[in-house]
């Protein structure tokens, strides 16, 4: 984009759209998607799909006024299985998502934080063990002499 390398270690929130998921539902929504546009969906196409079968669930036998929208958002939507993930709302009818951290690489690409951590505690787990088998060759090799 525009910002260059000013956006790289930059943070930021959003929920999940993975496109080559092997969940039926997203990979029928996907395959869809690319049939009609040719083209992958992005997060953004994700979301106007969840947006209008949520919300058609909501309206199904109800007059479409605020009150009834956001009763039926409440009353009818629990845990529903969305191209973005689990979608329910709170009794004021507000969204429920839970997003996820990323960082902008230095590279410029987007890194889901979480899993950068879990890599570099792994990694950091397996440099404690060499040190351990390091100490223990060195530990042998004193009571050796």
């Amino acid at each position: 984009g525009e910002t260059g390398d000013a956006a790289a270690n930059v943070f930021l929130t959003q929920t999940v759209f993975d496109h080559s998921s092997e969940h039926a539902h997203i990979q029928r929504f996907v395959n869809a998607y690319r049939a009609k546009y040719d083209e992958t969906p992005d997060i953004y196409a994700a979301h106007g799909y969840d947006t209008m079968l949520v919300l058609g669930r909501a309206l199904a036998g109800r007059p479409g006024l605020p009150d009834e929208v956001k009763k039926g958002l409440r009353d009818e939507i629990k845990e529903y299985p969305g191209v973005t993930g689990a979608i329910q709302f709170d009794e004021k009818g507000e969204v429920q998502k839970f997003p996820r951290l990323y960082k902008i690489s230095s590279d410029l690409t987007l890194v889901d934080y979480n899993e950068e951590i879990q890599a570099l505690q792994e990694r950091a787990r397996e440099r404690q063990e060499e040190i351990r088998r390091r100490l223990e060759r060195l530990r042998q090799q004193a009571g050796a002499s």
